[in-house]
């Protein structure tokens, strides 16, 4: 998907300034629905394709109902697009890795530096990443060397809930979670267990807890090999996970929608029904 959005909510200003988003939350509660960009083809290394947007957030650090006024901490938030990874760029990453390992770091290095400078970089990955071999459109399998790649360019966690999130079955959601998790990137979006799903990503940035939650409209026609497999786009399931993750102790919640019509500039029925 090649749009970018960014969901309203109640008490919440957006203006555009520079390509960059500004999200202002009320009472400590914050989301933002970012679809998916691309990162697709590269002839020397980078990328043809890159895609980010930022966003800068001010959050309560302080309970709602706190005497005392409600003080604010501004966060800036980095969401990449769909790191999509096509045959001729895994590919390039085996050149790059002179022919004996993948190499998608330098696929990066544009966007490296605006990655590392948000307080929260989150990404979005397509593709499952597994083992085998690997495999382009229109079934997707990654070498596991992108975990790494991501956690070398600067992302602290990514969405895995995508439209190819079960192109390998449970397996590959598995291995995907296996991979980021030896990088050291968290992730939300797909699951091992009914438990891991209802346990909320929660992290602490600059004394802020917050919450990412992620999911998907689409798999394809795939059907999830367990109801907890993905999370799929649903009002009633975003608003329960959030209200959950808010009990855990999230002072703001970010959630990342991977939904929409590809190569449509107007809204359809489905992206009108969404958005109200």
């Amino acid at each position: 998907m090649l749009s970018e959005t960014q969901s309203r909510q109640a008490g919440r200003a957006r203006a555009h300034r520079g390509g960059r988003w500004r999200a202002i939350a009320s009472r400590g509660v914050l989301a933002l629905a970012i679809a998916a960009g691309a990162v697709a083809g590269c002839t020397d290394g980078r990328a043809v394709h890159q895609s980010h947007s930022t966003a800068h957030a001010t959050v309560a650090a302080s309970p709602p109902h706190r005497p005392g006024g409600n003080h604010g901490v501004d966060l800036v938030v980095e969401a990449s697009g769909d790191l999509l990874i096509h045959s001729a760029i895994f590919e390039r990453a085996r050149a790059l890795g002179g022919g004996r390992h993948y190499d998608f770091t330098p696929f990066f290095a544009a966007i490296k530096p605006y990655v590392q400078s948000a307080d929260l970089p989150l990404c979005h990955v397509e593709t499952p990443m597994t083992p085998a071999a690997p495999t382009g459109y229109p079934v997707f399998n990654t070498p596991p060397e992108l975990a790494t790649a991501i956690a070398q360019t600067g992302w602290r966690a990514c969405s895995t809930a995508g439209t190819h999130a079960l192109d390998q079955g449970q397996a590959g959601v598995d291995d995907t979670i296996s991979a980021l998790d030896q990088a050291g990137v968290l992730h939300t979006g797909t699951f091992s267990s009914a438990a891991a799903q209802h346990t909320p990503l929660i992290m602490t940035v600059r004394g802020v807890r917050v919450a990412f939650l992620a999911y998907t409209e689409l798999t394809n026609g795939i059907p999830s090999p367990h109801p907890w497999s993905v999370n799929r786009a649903s009002a009633a399931q975003i608003l329960s996970d959030a209200h959950r993750a808010r009990a855990g102790g999230a002072q703001a919640v970010i959630v990342n929608l991977h939904w929409g019509e590809e190569n449509v500039t107007q809204p359809s029925s489905s992206s009108s029904a969404k958005a109200t």
